[in-house]
């Protein structure tokens, strides 16, 4: 889901947050790092990250790594 020169993640677990506008979340646990919430267009393709301490206000933040939430 992340382009190569998007944000890293090592990803271990992932949770459908929800959709909107057409739009899917989903939330990423990074293993040891920060996790993070991604939009992807109604197409799949990848659109935007946030970090899980910058999601809060998306679907009642990260629930997976506890961050931000």
């Amino acid at each position: 889901w992340l382009p190569a020169d998007g944000p890293a993640c090592a990803a271990d677990r992932a949770r459908v947050v929800g959709m909107a506008g057409g739009a899917r979340y989903y939330e990423l646990s990074c293993g040891a790092d920060p996790g993070l919430v991604l939009r992807l267009t109604p197409e799949g393709r990848f659109d935007r990250a946030w970090p899980c301490a910058e999601a809060t206000g998306i679907a009642g933040g990260c629930k997976l790594t506890g961050e931000g939430s």
